[in-house]
């Protein structure tokens, strides 16, 4: 009943008149000498991230973020709309400077990633692996036009004694008005962050990632994806749907 409860209040959501949607989509994009905030959120069929399925569920995805310069900063959730599936909620924080260069743009991110649901208190900022915040440091690399390869290296710096590390290489092509994205991911070692159990080299991620816009009305598109993954390790595979709002 819960969860009919929650689809039900999703097509509400979805059904709003497009009126509102052109005022909304002015309010997240407010941008001024002081920075621009940000409010989006994204509808997924499920939540796959790094090869894992987060819940077995459709969720729900917000973003509140402040942007100024090269800086980007702010909060990311993921919400299970099946009840069940809430031990998989998760809240995560999230930091970010781009540097852009001849050569590409470099990215330096911090993602302190939380979930509210283990109980596990806010402010356990505990460092033994079960406190509620583990953080992640990455660099990610965007290479210029003539190569747009991308990269991303990143390992757990604080709340796993494995300090669990992932590197994903990606790149994309455009298909008519298409954009398609390739991408491999995986790690190193044993870790209980990914579930490895031997000191071994693990792809994690395989797949591909194809996005377009839907035109809606004159002021008002629809950014749609799908994915395609496969993770070789646990020898399971993936077809996810999303939509931007």
């Amino acid at each position: 009943m819960k969860y009919r409860a929650r689809i039900a209040l999703l097509a509400l959501l979805v059904i709003l008149p497009v009126t509102h949607f052109s005022t909304t989509v002015w309010a997240q994009n407010a941008v001024s000498k002081f920075g621009s905030v940000g409010v989006n959120a994204d509808l997924v069929s499920r939540y796959v991230w790094r090869g894992f399925d987060f819940g077995n569920s459709v969720s729900i995805q917000p973003t509140l973020s402040y942007s100024l310069g090269g800086l980007n900063a702010g909060f990311w959730g993921s919400y299970a709309l099946a009840y069940e599936s809430a031990y998989y909620d998760e809240i995560d924080i999230f930091a970010s400077y781009a540097i852009s260069t001849k050569v590409g743009t470099f990215k330096p991110i911090l993602t302190d990633y939380t979930f509210p649901y283990r109980n596990t208190r806010f402010f356990d900022f505990g460092d033994d692996s079960t406190g509620s915040h583990t953080v992640e440091a990455g660099l990610a690399y965007t290479g210029p036009n003539k190569c747009p390869i991308t990269a991303l290296f990143a390992v757990n710096v604080y709340n796993d004694g494995d300090h669990a590390p992932y590197l994903e290489l990606g790149y994309p092509v455009t298909l008519n008005d298409v954009s398609l994205t390739l991408f491999v991911g995986g790690t190193k070692g044993k870790c209980s962050w990914y579930g490895i159990a031997e000191d071994e080299i693990a792809v994690l991620d395989v797949g591909v990632t194809a996005s377009k816009t839907i035109a809606i009305a004159e002021k008002f598109s629809l950014p749609v994806a799908a994915t395609f993954v496969v993770n070789p390790y646990a020898e399971k595979s993936f077809l996810i749907f999303k939509m931007s709002l």
